[in-house]
């Protein structure tokens, strides 16, 4: 694998607490949407249909297509699976998660084709729109015969004053290894280190599991002029939750690491007898912003449909809470450190993106719909008045690029019933320098469903699997890079969603 790959780290260990990565920017930017089934079942490929509540957080001119007040709910259920390949042994995990994919209501006001006005109507709505959801679990085991956490701990430590160490910005990594004796100065050195697993041996163990989603209230307004152009405005109030839990293990179950570092003694007892370590860490994000969207659907004739929409950027505010604990394991002897709950608060700038669209149409019987999206994810960024993010904005605009996605969906009626197939490919997010086909990002989506439409109400329901990979790294070694342990991950996305809507 390409040493580039190594820029999706999802789990690292060694980083500064401050150093928001360009990960975290990403993470929050991408935008997959369970919103409503019918819309889901096509794909996400409804910029220029239109008269769903997904177009509020899509292409707002949809609003406009509405001829009757309507009111949905979608109950969601999720189940992500991972499989990974870890130091030559396959893992396995999976998370289940019930959420609401949608609420919300539309006002409709239409006017009367012999109005000599040429607006033929209005539209407001209100309400909720889920936009992605972070729940995974990830479990890796497997034997490293060549290096440990602990090396990247040396790497940082050494040249630094132990009194520094003690004091400085290392106080969340290395230094909590030198609190626990995992790492210790050589004899007669104030700034040189030895750890107590000099040459790997040990099993490495990790159970990473997140939480949260991301999603937005959202209000807006649209209208319909001569029934051939449609526009639409939302006005959005996003929010995401993010949790992300840790447990990282090294275990030497067989007393098969010894202490080969020169000059070390059996003054040095503990570091002969080794047993394990455990390293926890809690992550809590939450943040509040805004956005703005508009939209305008033309449609020249009865059977075709054109859409255009652009999304500002949202602008969040942000609060990180972090928990560390190190637990060290020696023969007769074990030793904590704790770290207090420390906080951040900043501000992120998710990015522009701006699509289009066509729907083709068949009398009232079938469409099919393509959607194409265009993100520019290197124009993320962090902000404070308190701290500089210099390095992450920098990671971020040489590290990532522009997104771009697209879907394609039909719909067939028969009677009151309709059946939909869709799919989505959201773009490589890394640049092709610095990735291939595993660590890119890139992401295939397949769904399909159906509903049953009355005159006062409709059911809609969708099933969709969405694929993709991702290379995570445990810590990074600048000595050996090429020798730090890396999983690749398939994960697989499974949702089933239902909606619920009544018209009057």
């Amino acid at each position: 694998m390409k040493k580039s790959a190594l820029l999706i780290v999802i789990v690292c260990l060694s980083v500064n607490l401050f150093a928001q990565s360009g990960n975290d920017a990403i993470r929050f930017s991408q935008l997959i949407p369970s919103i409503t089934a019918r819309s889901m079942a096509m794909g996400g490929a409804f910029g220029a249909v239109g008269a769903d509540f997904s177009s509020l957080s899509n292409n707002p001119a949809g609003i406009g297509l509405f001829r009757r007040s309507e009111f949905t709910v979608t109950p969601a259920f999720g189940n992500t699976s991972t499989a990974s390949d870890f130091l030559g042994q396959k893992n396995s995990d999976n998370k289940y998660n019930f959420n609401v994919g949608n609420i919300g209501l539309i006002y409709a006001y239409p006017k009367e084709e012999s109005n000599t006005s040429p607006w033929r109507g209005f539209a407001f709505g209100f309400g909720y729109n889920k936009l992605n959801s972070f729940h995974s679990r990830n479990f890796y085991e497997g034997l490293n015969t060549k290096n440990s956490l602990l090396d990247s701990y040396l790497e940082e430590a050494n040249g630094i004053n132990v009194n520094t160490l003690q004091s400085g910005p290392y106080d969340f990594s290395s230094n909590m290894a030198f609190q626990t004796y995992l790492i210790d100065t050589l004899p007669g050195s104030s700034n040189q280190y030895f750890s107590a697993i000099p040459e790997g041996g040990e099993i490495q163990r990790v159970i990473y599991e997140t939480r949260g989603s991301a999603g937005e209230a959202l209000f807006s307004l649209g209208g319909n002029y001569m029934n051939r152009v449609f526009w639409g405005l939302t006005l959005g109030i996003p929010y995401l939750r993010y949790n992300e839990d840790l447990i990282y293990e090294e275990i030497d179950p067989g007393d098969n690491i010894s202490q080969t570092t020169p000059g070390i003694d059996s003054s040095y007892a503990a570091y002969f007898n080794f047993e394990s370590f455990r390293f926890k860490r809690q992550i809590g994000s939450s943040g509040n912003g805004f956005n703005a969207k508009f939209g305008l659907i033309f449609r020249p004739n009865d059977w075709l449909r054109f859409g255009m929409a652009v999304h500002s950027p949202a602008f969040y505010s942000m609060h990180n809470e972090y928990l560390f604990q190190l637990h060290a394991n020696y023969a007769g002897e074990s030793y904590d450190y704790d770290k207090p709950l420390a906080t951040l608060d900043y501000n992120m700038t998710t990015p522009f993106r701006a699509s289009g669209s066509i729907a083709m149409l068949y009398q009232q019987n079938g469409m099919l719909s393509f959607d194409y999206e265009f993100v520019d994810y290197s124009s993320a960024k962090f902000s404070s008045s308190e701290i500089a993010f210099t390095q992450s904005n920098q990671e971020i605009r040489t590290n990532y690029g522009q997104g771009h996605n697209f879907r394609v969906g039909g719909e067939w009626k028969y009677g009151i019933f309709a059946f939909r197939l869709g799919t989505g490919y959201y773009g490589k997010i890394v640049k092709t320098n610095l990735s291939d086909s595993n660590t890119d990002l890139h992401r295939f989506i397949y769904s399909g469903g159906f509903g049953i439409r009355e005159e006062g109400y409709f059911v809609d329901v969708a099933y969709s699997l969405s694929k993709h990979k991702t290379g995570v790294l445990l810590y990074e070694l600048e000595n050996d890079p090429g020798n730090a342990p890396i999983s690749i991950d398939r994960i697989n996305e499974h949702r089933l969603l239902v909606t619920i809507g009544f018209r009057f």
